[in-house]
């Protein structure tokens, strides 16, 4: 049985919005190590502040 326009269409669609949120999680995934790379910068920053202070 062929697909009628609009189901295939509603498909098309559908794989668009599933790409989009496989590149958000992407997205939020590279900004969630990013984040924690950060926080370990800082605490390094931190402690040899605090080294350095004495």
């Amino acid at each position: 049985m062929a697909e009628s326009r609009a189901l295939r269409e509603a498909r098309s669609w559908v794989d668009t919005d599933n790409q989009a949120a496989a590149g958000a999680r992407d997205g939020v995934a590279r900004l969630v190590r990013a984040a924690g790379g950060l926080a370990g910068a800082e605490a390094l920053v931190a402690g040899e502040l605090a080294r350095q202070a004495g």
